[in-house]
């Protein structure tokens, strides 16, 4: 994307406005043959918002502008960006553009005097003594130190601890976008907790773009994998809705497919469990009960050990056994929820950090199915068996 700030029958007039351009410090400036004109195009990103906030700088310079297309972009991208117009502008872009290349993981030492000194201190003194000794850390190692980039990362995640989200995003992209020294491992970490930030944030285009950007830097198939279902589920909201609306649940499923690309059940369960419960809800989502049906009973099999995404598929076939009238065999499957254990930790956690009662869930479904029967019996007899629920 880019802005078109000008349009000329003759290639020497758009020499001269890009040389005006140039001169008032604008760059890159393109000159595009489109048929018989030549286009002057201010820039060229992968994203939207930037083009947006240049365009909106430069009216009071420029008479005529327009964001135009300057590269090819996906359907879903392209749906997003859409429904992103009609937002605010925001102050600078989204899109975190690496300025530096990143060192190898191997020339930091996990073992270094200042990383068992920042956890000693973390441990002994607390929160706010281990913060000030990072940015001390931070202030006096070298310029082209990598222990800089575990510095800003560790002072990141000290910042969500003290729910102070704005200042973790802020440090998260900084390292991100390659200003300070580090080695990649701990860039790629801070971008993909960057664009988890921008998720709870209800940014989809900005989140989508960020985790755009992880799978492209990034050599760990399992973050990529990560990256790739994050984005599958920004694809399905926006699909049901969300920011405006936009692209199709066909859409969805085949970025969930994508995650296959990178990894594998046995590699990566996480990814996989929940790219695959994704795709049976897409089914769901569009009233085709029996196939996800079908697809959450394969499901149950394949991935019995996935406790969260397991009870998620429970329910969901159960909701799809109601649909198409087979009330016992719903209430039946949803009953089977109460037989999980989420004492394992990281299993029973939503997106947003925090526990997911999938009982409570469960519960919540069984009294509407019932309530809709007018089943009081059933309420009652659930009363006995959970009564912390019912």
């Amino acid at each position: 994307y880019g802005v078109q700030v000008f349009k000329t029958p003759t290639k020497q007039e758009a020499l001269t406005r890009q040389e005006a351009l140039l001169q008032k410090g604008y760059s890159p400036i393109l000159i595009i043959r489109d048929g018989v004109f030549f286009k002057v195009i201010v820039g060229s990103y992968p994203d939207i918002l930037t083009p947006k906030w240049m365009l909106e700088k430069m009216r009071t310079e420029i008479e005529e502008g327009e964001v135009v297309t300057t590269s090819n972009m996906t359907p879903i991208e392209e749906s997003m960006n859409s429904a992103a117009l009609t937002n605010s502008l925001p102050d600078t872009s989204k899109i975190v553009v690496e300025k530096s290349i990143a060192a190898s993981d191997s020339l930091f030492n996990p073992e270094r005097q200042e990383v068992t000194a920042f956890t000693n201190c973390l441990e002994n003194e607390g929160d706010a003594a281990a913060q000030a000794y990072i940015l001390n850390l931070l202030d006096t190692a070298s310029q082209d130190d990598v222990i800089r980039g575990w510095c800003m990362l560790k002072n990141s995640y000290l910042e969500m601890r003290k729910k102070d989200k704005v200042a973790a995003k802020e440090s998260f992209k900084a390292l991100a976008e390659g200003g300070i020294a580090s080695i990649r491992a701990h860039r790629d970490e801070a971008l993909m907790r960057y664009a988890f930030l921008l998720t709870g944030e209800k940014d989809k285009l900005g989140a989508y773009q960020a985790f755009e950007e992880l799978k492209k830097r990034t050599d760990d198939p399992l973050r990529k994998a990560v990256a790739q279902a994050q984005q599958a589920g920004i694809v399905m909201e926006v699909a049901r809705g969300a920011a405006g609306g936009g692209g199709t649940l066909e859409d969805c499923r085949n970025a969930c497919m994508k995650v296959f690309d990178y990894v594998t059940p046995e590699t990566a369960p996480q990814s996989c469990s929940t790219a695959e419960l994704m795709y049976l809800e897409t089914y769901y989502y569009q009233g085709d009960y029996n196939k996800s049906i079908e697809l959450g009973l394969s499901f149950l099999e394949k991935y019995p050990d996935q406790t969260r995404e397991n009870s998620m598929a429970i329910q969901f076939i159960g909701l799809a056994l109601n649909a198409t009238g087979e009330y016992e065999d719903a209430i039946a499957i949803l009953e089977k929820t109460f037989e999980k254990d989420f004492s394992e930790k990281g299993t029973s956690f939503g997106t947003d950090g925090k526990p997911w009662d999938m009982k409570k869930r469960a519960a919540v479904w069984i009294k509407h199915l019932a309530g809709l029967k007018n089943d009081q019996n059933l309420i009652d007899s659930m009363k006995i068996k959970y009564p912390e629920y019912f």
